[in-house]
């Protein structure tokens, strides 16, 4: 596996001689040379608005900055994380169906105000974090991301959450803290009984909150 690491990248230290190599099937940029599918390339340069070269990993051994915002992981020649964070989109490109093999997808800080159809068909996604953008609502079809087992959707605008998410068997950590929620979906009570369930921050209803408060005298840890 190749993985990018984290780092803030200095505007002069992009590097502007980024290209695809068809003999070697892969990315090069600097002195880093990355196996990727092209239609992935092509796919990650759509997604990031040409900004691809702000993946690539930083020549500074020493920097030890966990604060990056960008990072993108590779196995075989295929994409299976991308973390774009703080790279101002709008909007995400249909063309991330493309990555099928996308098991980590990481989009926090954007201003991200819906997610189009294609992402509820990659269906190795195993974690989808969105925390800090401007999302509305989230589509029905995400019960479509059977393995998903992290969902971060927390510092949106959700008013309402879909009854599907109850349906995703796998789901194991859940955050929609500081949203616009008033009710809750009646099956997400199993889901609500685990421990790294993430609630508060949202003007719930009165019958919502009587719920919340029972279930923290049951299982001994807040929600609200």
């Amino acid at each position: 596996m190749t993985m990018f690491r984290f780092c803030e990248i200095e505007p002069e230290r992009v590097p502007n001689n980024i290209r695809y190599e068809e003999s070697r099937q892969g990315v090069i940029t600097n002195n880093y040379f990355l196996p990727l599918i092209r239609n992935e390339y092509e796919a990650v340069q759509e997604i990031t608005g040409g900004k691809f070269a702000q993946l690539y990993n930083c020549n500074n051994p020493s920097a030890d900055r966990s604060f990056g915002f960008g990072g993108i992981g590779v196995v075989n020649g295929q994409v299976n994380s991308l973390f774009l964070d703080r790279f101002d989109l709008k909007e995400l490109s249909p063309t991330i169906k493309q990555l099928t093999h996308l098991r980590d997808l990481n989009l926090p800080y954007n201003q991200l105000v819906y997610l189009p159809d294609e992402i509820y068909g990659l269906q190795e996604l195993r974690r989808l974090i969105l925390n800090n953008n401007q999302l509305t609502m989230i589509s029905p079809r995400i019960k479509n991301l059977s393995h998903l087992d992290m969902f971060i959707i927390s510092n949106n605008k959700l008013t309402h959450l879909t009854d599907e998410i109850g349906e995703l068997s796998e789901l194991m950590y859940l955050d929609i803290r500081g949203n616009q929620l008033e009710t809750l979906p009646q099956n997400l009570k199993n889901l609500l009984e685990k421990e790294s369930v993430y609630v508060r921050q949202n003007p719930y209803n009165k019958q919502t909150l009587n719920l919340l408060k029972r279930l923290e005298k049951k299982k001994g840890f807040t929600f609200i």
